[in-house]
């Protein structure tokens, strides 16, 4: 589908995982919010991840 996955949140969009300011389930990996995709918090961003090079 090129128009992308159909939705049923009437335009929101999931975060997966959760920031310093969440409780311990709020944590975890596997834990999702749902957003409106204009609004803006000072902590939803994204974590920049590399593997480590191993000579």
């Amino acid at each position: 589908n090129p128009r992308g996955a159909e939705s049923s949140q009437g335009g929101l969009r999931v975060v997966r995982g959760g920031s310093w300011l969440e409780d311990a389930i709020g944590c975890r990996s596997v834990f999702r919010y749902w957003f409106n995709p204009y609004l803006q918090l000072n902590d939803l961003g994204f974590r920049v991840a590399r593997r480590l090079y191993n000579p």
